[in-house]
């Protein structure tokens, strides 16, 4: 937990090294609520502690997904590539983010 409400998830490689964060609302149901929104702000404060400037390296591009996944059309978001890392939001129809995911390069 990294702030009431809000929990990152770590996930390793087999060497140990973390190959991506998942940022998100704390989930302590059974069933995850989807409606749960988080601001970009939040979001961005957590990413900028646990993944600084310095370990994403230089900015390349970013860009907007507008996929459609059934049921719910909830793929939809934006994308930052970084030299070391990418950074997913998944947009909220409330105008929020749902998740955010850091992808380690290989």
């Amino acid at each position: 937990m990294v702030r009431p409400g809000v929990s990152v998830t770590a996930t390793y490689a087999k060497n140990g090294r973390i190959i991506e964060l998942l940022v998100g609302s704390r989930i302590t149901e059974m069933i995850e609520s989807r409606g749960t929104v988080l601001s970009q702000d939040s979001v961005d404060a957590i990413l900028i502690e646990l993944v600084p400037d310095s370990a994403r390296g230089k900015y390349i591009i970013g860009g907007f997904i507008n996929a459609i996944c059934e049921p719910e059309s909830d793929c939809s978001g934006s994308w930052l590539q970084f030299q070391n890392v990418t950074i997913y939001y998944n947009s909220a129809r409330e105008g929020g983010l749902r998740y955010a995911v850091v992808k380690w390069k290989d």
